[in-house]
Order: C-alpha cells, then sequence, then structure tokens
C-alpha cells in the first residue's frame, strides 16, 4: 500500500491511498465491497502490478490509527487489530506476501505455506497473533536480499491444514485470492497414504465449493447432496477426493444445489 497527498503537500496525512498487486481479480473483489467506481489501473514503473487508488479521508484516517503510513514497508508494526477481524487481516496479509506451494522433497507431507515481510516487528507480531489463534510457534527465518533483510514464517504440511481453517472459515464476502484458495485444496484432498499428492482427475470448482462449506457449516451434508444427485454418498466422497470426477448435468445440479442453499 502506498499513500500521497492530493492537497497541501505539507499535509502530514496523505490523502490517496493505493493498493497495489500483481493479482487483478483481488482488487477487484475489494473494488467491488467498498462500491468504488475508481479505475483499477496498470503500475506505470512495475510490469505486471496493479494499482487501485481510493481517497476517502475517514478510511485514510483509521488506516494511519492502525499503523499505515507512507514507506511502510521496512518498519511497519503489526497492528491492533480487534479479535473478531483478526482472521480477515490476515487472510489480506496472506494474499499479499504470502504463498502456498508443495514441496517435491517431502511426498508424504508435501503441502507448505508462508508469510514474507520485510518488517522484522511486524512479523514477530504476526507470529503473536498465530498464537493467539492456537497456531504452534515457528522460527522466524532471516534472509539478506538485495536492499534489506527479509522475514519469513513456515508452516508445514499439518499446520498448514490448520492455517486453511483458520483463513477461510468465514469468507462469505468472497474476498481472497481464488488461486492461493484453490492450491489449498489441491493439498487438503491428499492423503498422507498414498505416493503421490497430484489427484487422479482435475478438481471441479463446484465441488471445491462444497467441500469448502461442507468443512464449515454443518447445513451442507455430503448425504444431502447424494440424495439430490440420486447416487450414493461413496461416489461423492469419491468425487471429493478426485478419484473420478461427475457428468457434466451431475456439476449442473451441483450448481443448483448450492445457489439454492445460498439463496435459502
Amino acid at each position: 500500500m502506498s499513500e500521497r497527498s492530493l492537497a497541501n503537500p505539507r499535509n502530514r496525512i496523505p490523502q490517496l491511498t493505493s493498493l497495489s498487486m500483481n493479482d487483478q481479480e483481488l482488487l477487484e473483489k475489494v473494488k467491488k465491497v467498498m462500491g468504488s467506481e475508481h479505475n483499477i489501473t496498470p503500475s506505470k514503473h512495475q510490469a505486471g502490478l496493479y494499482c487501485f487508488h481510493f481517497a476517502r479521508e475517514k478510511l485514510i484516517e483509521d488506516l494511519h490509527k492502525f499503523g499505515v503510513f507512507p514507506r511502510k514497508s521496512l518498519t511497519v508494526n503489526f497492528p491492533d487489530v480487534p479479535q473478531e477481524f483478526l482472521t480477515d487481516f490476515i487472510r489480506g496479509v496472506f494474499d499479499g506476501d504470502g504463498s502456498v506451494y508443495f514441496e517435491p522433497r517431502s511426498l508424504k507431507n508435501p503441502l507448505r505455506s508462508k508469510f514474507v515481510s520485510s518488517s522484522k516487528q511486524f512479523i514477530e507480531g504476526l507470529h503473536m497473533a498465530f498464537e493467539s489463534l492456537r497456531m504452534p510457534k515457528r522460527k522466524i527465518y532471516q534472509q539478506k536480499t538485495k536492499n534489506a533483510w527479509s522475514y519469513s514464517l513456515v508452516f508445514c504440511h499439518r499446520d498448514s491444514k490448520r492455517l486453511f481453517e483458520i483463513l477461510y472459515k468465514n469468507t462469505k464476502n468472497g474476498l481472497f485470492l481464488d488461486r492461493k484458495y484453490n492450491k489449498f485444496i489441491d493439498g487438503l484432498k491428499y492423503s498422507t497414504k498414498t505416493k503421490s499428492y497430484r489427484p487422479r482427475v482435475p478438481a471441479q470448482k463446484e465441488l471445491k465449493e462444497f467441500k469448502r462449506l461442507h468443512n464449515f457449516d454443518f447445513e451442507y451434508k455430503i448425504s444431502d447432496l447424494a440424495k439430490r444427485l440420486d447416487v450414493s454418498r461413496r461416489t461423492v466422497e469419491r468425487w471429493l477426493s478426485c478419484k473420478n470426477k461427475p457428468s457434466a448435468e451431475k456439476l449442473k445440479e451441483i450448481k443448483r444445489y448450492l445457489d439454492e442453499k445460498r439463496s435459502g
């Protein structure tokens, strides 16, 4: 995030804030939630970077109260986020400065997740926030970069599963990167008893969405979906584990099922 003043250059509080990311998709979601008409534009200074500018004075003042200032990357502290918004804030940090990936040298437990920051104070505050969410303690790694140091937290396969539960438990507004969410889903399908974490068939988005909702909402039952589709529970479980896939007609029916549950 960067900021600059629109009116008086002597103003200490800038009047324009910009969100900058390589993923235009998430900026479009933020723009929609904010009800903004401002355009998302490619950066003039960095290829592949997109910027969303806004100038809402109250919002900018609130950001400053939480410690967001110009050129904050190296010195920003972890803000005092109310507990009810903490997981949403961390999900935003993850979409901006986190990654989820598979470690090819670990066939039994390949899933990994990582947070990186140029601010040691921020990564230490993030680590404390994770402890408050009952995540295990992790070592903070530091690495020398071209112009400064970077600091990171890395979570193993088991802890990455717990991280997924924390990040995506309450995401009805859809404010998350689909690409990273889907990578987690692929990792959750992997069983440590198998020799490879690659699914047999590609996962369909309708089934990914049902599995996410099923994990966090008891109203989304495999038995109910099986009855709706006139198939066995075992068949639905095989679809969810990517051992085989439903027909196009069944996928359409799953989508209708999800749409009806949301509208109901």
